[in-house]
């Protein structure tokens, strides 16, 4: 009796310990299976080319399919920070409006920052544009260039407001004033001279000039240009710069406005583009 007891009772401590090394086995898998999900840095499969963490883009990829060195995440960032938002003009000049013939002038020489108001919600369009008003607008253009030399005309200094822009057109052959010693900067401009003035700078700049044609001669005033602005005009409205303030009529000797200051000189930069 006491044999059969002392078997039984080895048999059960044997499958005891056989439960016990088969339950410890078991969670010793489950430890290993489970044990990726606490790391500190996440498990990838080499395999994978997906990863929860990338914004559809390989950070090691150039853009052309070839591996290349990842860019930090900093500069990425400042990268992103550094893209320009297209912003839409918001129209401040109370004068212009939209069904007006000038607006999309108004609106390019605001934008690029060549004219600006006569105020802050006033662009004046029909104002005369003065001789100086003109070229600083061409000042402008060319990324105002620092002067540091004094003016020749009596009526320009440096100090003025349209000092630098005259100045600087006076060297480079782009204005001649009213006489040897005056540029007249407060007189008003006419056609033909922003038509001369427009053409020197083309000129200055290195375009082409040579535009054949005798379009204005179909104007039944072409005879009223000055002759010293007589190729110039042809230029400007051949180039189509210029055209007729009428179907039959150029107006060579009108003065111009704003509006018109602005249309010839987005124009022009249109066209050379």
């Amino acid at each position: 009796m006491n044999k059969k007891l002392l078997s039984i009772l080895v048999c059960l401590a044997m499958l005891i310990s056989g439960l016990s090394i088969f339950a410890y086995a078991a969670t010793i898998e489950v430890e290993i299976d489970l044990g990726g999900l606490f790391d500190d840095e996440p498990v990838v499969n080499p395999d994978d080319g997906d990863d929860e963490d990338n914004d559809g883009k390989d950070d090691n990829n150039d853009g052309k399919g070839n591996g290349g060195p990842s860019r930090p995440n900093n500069e990425r960032e400042e990268f992103d920070d550094n893209e320009e938002e297209v912003k839409e003009w918001t129209n401040p000049f109370s004068d212009v409006k939209e069904n007006d013939w000038f607006f999309g002038t108004v609106k390019f020489a605001s934008e690029n920052g060549i004219m600006n108001g006569v105020s802050e919600n006033e662009f004046a369009p029909n104002q005369t544009l003065t001789r100086a008003m003109l070229v600083t607008i061409l000042y402008r253009v060319e990324g105002s260039p620092r002067l540091e030399s004094d003016s020749t005309f009596s009526d320009v200094s440096l100090s003025d407001w349209y000092g630098a822009p005259i100045i600087w057109a006076a060297e480079n052959g782009i204005v001649n004033g009213v006489s040897e010693t005056e540029f007249a900067p407060n007189n008003a401009i006419t056609r033909e001279q922003i038509a001369a003035i427009m053409y020197r700078y083309a000129n200055a700049k290195g375009y082409d000039v040579t535009q054949g044609g005798m379009a204005v001669r179909e104007y039944e005033d072409y005879e009223s240009i000055s002759s010293w602005a007589s190729e110039a005009m042809q230029w400007a409205v051949n180039t189509k710069l210029i055209n007729g303030k009428t179907k039959t009529t150029v107006c060579p000797q009108d003065n111009a406005t704003r509006a018109e200051a602005a249309t010839i000189i987005m124009r022009f930069i249109e066209a050379n583009k």
